[in-house]
């Protein structure tokens, strides 16, 4: 993964390519990459825990924030995702923004999402009671204390397994792979209508995916998966 603002190095991609959303692509004259010719969709969660060492239920409720790398934290998320046959993923992310907490770690943290294995409730789920993951194949994101704000985890390996897998697939989970001090903030954002329901009219595209609770990520900041698609 890469960063494209030029005032950070981390993730620096070289002179012969260029950073698209957040993928280091092969910069050369007349050559396009590949999301320039792709659909792009947001799409919130349709349900979403937070859970760390020792946390109890919270009946659905969340902070403005919350905290990865620090007390084994992990970010939990289901989404209503159909791919149709015939249409090709190109890139897909789990995007976050950073919240810049007064308590930020001043250290690189890791972050990489897994497969979530087991049913879960958004509303119920526990530190004790949180569901078994798995690892995929997910490459990590470094980001940076001067990362900018949109932190972009790649998960196109395992969105494509999402047909394959059918009811043996129970969303996302990001966890940190290291715990540097004070861990890093990122934010919830506003509840938006829909929020934790299955029950919202799903948005059918032209091109062959249907996806509950399309989102604008330039005023909405939970977390989300970010498609694009051809």
């Amino acid at each position: 993964m890469c960063a494209s603002a030029t005032s950070h190095t981390i993730g620096a991609c070289g002179a012969s390519s260029a950073c698209v959303a957040g993928r280091c692509q092969l910069a050369r004259p007349g050559l396009r990459p590949a999301i320039d010719a792709a659909r792009r969709m947001v799409v919130r969660a349709v349900d979403l825990a937070y859970v760390r060492r020792g946390h109890t239920p919270s009946d659905g409720a969340r902070p403005p924030l919350f905290v990865l790398g620090a007390e084994s934290a992990v970010l939990l998320m289901r989404f209503d995702v159909v791919v149709q046959p015939g249409v090709k993923l190109v890139e897909a992310y789990v995007i976050l923004r950073r919240a810049f907490a007064d308590s930020d770690t001043h250290e690189s943290l890791l972050l990489h999402p897994t497969r979530i294995v087991e049913a879960w409730d958004g509303r119920s789920t526990a530190w004790a009671s949180r569901p078994r993951v798995v690892e995929g194949s997910a490459p990590t994101t470094l980001v940076h204390p001067n990362h900018p704000s949109l932190v972009r985890l790649d998960v196109l390996d395992l969105v494509r397994e999402w047909p394959r897998l059918d009811g043996r697939d129970h969303g996302l989970a990001v966890v940190a792979e290291n715990e540097p001090r004070g861990g890093m903030a990122f934010a919830f954002g506003v509840p938006s209508a829909g929020f934790l329901s299955s029950s919202a009219e799903a948005s059918p595209d032209p091109d062959g995916v249907m996806a509950d609770g399309v989102m604008d990520p330039d005023i909405e900041s939970e977390p989300a998966l970010e498609l694009y698609f051809r």
